[in-house]
């Protein structure tokens, strides 16, 4: 009984970890965002700066998509902060996607 009594107190604690570990992954940044950020990072004009390849966390609330002033394509502002305080300020990433959505641009 007490092999028995063990074993389950050992399974719920693993199970607990397991959902602990899991629930504390970070989302997966969504498109077009996260295809924005790489842009970003990828780009040696337009770098990140001090953030370059840091930690960074989305903010959902603070980005956007919107239609472009002349309808043709969308202006994408991905809000991104440092996981770390210390690491420095949050900034704005904007990229520019075509009216046919195919091409992701920095530049309007």
């Amino acid at each position: 009984m007490t092999r028995l009594t063990g074993f389950i107190a050992f399974a719920i604690i693993v199970t607990t970890t397991i959902v602990m570990i899991l629930r504390a992954q970070p989302d997966p940044l969504p498109e077009p965002h996260a295809s924005c950020l790489q842009l970003h990072r990828d780009n040696p004009r337009h770098t990140l700066g001090p953030l370059g390849r840091t930690d960074l966390l989305f903010e959902q609330g603070d980005s956007s998509v919107t239609e472009r002033d002349n309808g043709d394509g969308e202006r994408i502002v991905t809000h991104m902060r440092p996981a770390a305080r210390s690491a420095g300020e949050s900034l704005d990433l904007v990229c520019y996607r075509d009216g046919d959505g195919a091409e992701l641009r920095l530049e309007p």
